[in-house]
């Protein structure tokens, strides 16, 4: 899509985490760590999980919250176990106080595994999840946190816009408070698929069926899943609600063979810079524009932001647990220890002129200077991907940044900093591997 002579865009801070998963990271030096690495990469936002029963400690999420972080609580419950109203109560109570902004209470409730055979096939379980969530709502009101909408599977067991279009309607008849405060979700999942897929949603793809994959359509299982629930909320509301994108930079909830080292960074990059406004072309085809991520995504929250013990998690990790930042935030170039977290007005953003995005190549593929004596050997494992694509080919940085994308093979991949791909261009597409991962490059 070409979204290049759009005058002005206005973007607030949208970029944002889960935070740990597999282990408990709640101490006061703990917080303090983690608002410096956030303000580093100029992140706002954050999702915690809640420990069941407790609450997060006090002294934790105030200092997210008196640095301007975007705190979003994710209490998890069980969706088919009857709810400790009365705890929750005390939680949103403290939480409201002490700064938080966001919370949601379940899961993927159009799961069959959520609610077990019996439930599922004995209750209507659209009604059954908003007898718990409007009054959670309502408690969220009071304490004056946002309601988010339970983030569903998409598909799922019970299609999830099926689901969401009937708790909408239903929805749309309660407490004035709630509608006015309520904000979606959505997973960020890829599916291993282009993040333009399913772009212009039901509008555009309006042959698509539930539980039926046709030729020539595309569906909401992608990146732009936000995009349907967003034309469901505008048919029954009349306006488009506010939505937060959840696990972002995952192909979907199975994560990927823990022996990788890191997932591939082509998404999150062009992800984290459509959430800037910026103009980026498809890392699966680099010709093309991508549709632009519209104001109506408040947030965007990345998986994840560390873990410890969860060896399936390791390849999403942006930072070590102790702070050092990893791949994806080293490939981003994020990591430049901005000083000042940037506000709404200085993130105004007039557009750059066209031509500045005119590139000269569609695809370089970039060697480094350590890998000349081995170039005939190179050159015949990437034979299949150079008949595919078409690169051009080369050693000159100069040469690669005139390229829509770039594919740079090194062997001291360490030492390619955040600098370098400045260097290279602010706006195209850049993927680092070594040479023993060429392989890899047969399902692109």
């Amino acid at each position: 899509m070409d979204h290049l002579t759009q005058e002005k865009t206005f973007i607030s801070n949208r970029l944002g985490f889960h935070y740990f998963l597999d282990v408990e990271q709640f101490k006061t030096v703990d917080s303090h760590l983690w608002v410096q690495k956030l303000q580093e990469i100029n992140a706002k936002w954050l999702v915690i999980q809640n420990p069941k029963d407790r609450a997060i400690p006090e002294e934790f999420i105030r200092t997210f919250s008196k640095a301007g972080m975007n705190l979003i609580i994710n209490f998890n419950e069980d969706v088919c176990s009857d709810i400790d109203f009365s705890n929750l109560t005390t939680l949103l109570n403290v939480y409201g106080k002490w700064g938080v902004k966001y919370a949601y209470i379940f899961e993927k409730p159009n799961l069959r595994s959520k609610w077990g055979d019996i439930k599922w096939n004995t209750y209507d379980i659209i009604e059954k999840h908003l007898k718990f969530f409007i009054p959670f709502a309502q408690l969220c009101v009071e304490n004056h946190i946002k309601p988010v909408f339970s983030p569903l599977f998409p598909g799922g067991d019970y299609w999830d816009l099926a689901f969401l279009e009937k708790s909408l309607e239903s929805l749309a008849h309660t407490d004035p408070q709630i509608k006015n405060n309520l904000v979606l979700s959505a997973f960020g999942w890829d599916w291993g698929r282009s993040i333009e897929w399913g772009s212009g949603g039901k509008n555009k793809w309006q042959k698509t069926k539930p539980f039926h994959k046709k030729q020539n359509t595309q569906n909401q299982q992608s990146f732009r899943t936000y995009e349907w629930y967003l034309e469901l909320s505008e048919k029954i509301f009349g306006k488009k609600l506010p939505i937060i994108i959840l696990e972002a930079g995952v192909p979907n909830d199975c994560f990927m063979d823990s022996s990788m080292d890191t997932a591939p960074t082509d998404i999150p990059f062009a992800i984290t810079h459509l959430l800037n406004g910026k103009n980026v072309y498809d890392p699966k085809n680099p010709e093309l524009l991508l549709s632009p991520i519209p104001s109506e995504v408040i947030g965007c929250n990345f998986f994840v932001l560390s873990a410890q013990t969860e060896k399936k998690y390791f390849p999403y990790r942006w930072f070590t647990p102790k702070g050092f930042p990893l791949t994806p935030a080293l490939t981003l170039g994020l990591t430049s220890n901005i000083s000042t977290p940037q506000t709404e007005e200085n993130l105004a953003q007039i557009n750059i002129p066209i031509k500045q995005f005119q590139f000269k190549y569609r695809r370089y593929i970039l060697f480094s200077d350590s890998l000349k004596q081995e170039m005939s050997n190179l050159l015949e494992k990437l034979d299949p991907y150079i008949r595919k694509f078409k690169p051009h080919l080369g050693f000159s940085k100069v040469d690669a940044a005139n390229a829509a994308y770039i594919l740079y093979i090194t062997d001291k991949k360490k030492e390619f900093l955040s600098d370098d791909i400045e260097a290279l261009s602010e706006n195209c597409i850049i993927k680092i591997i070594s040479p023993n991962k060429i392989e890899e490059l047969q399902s692109e």
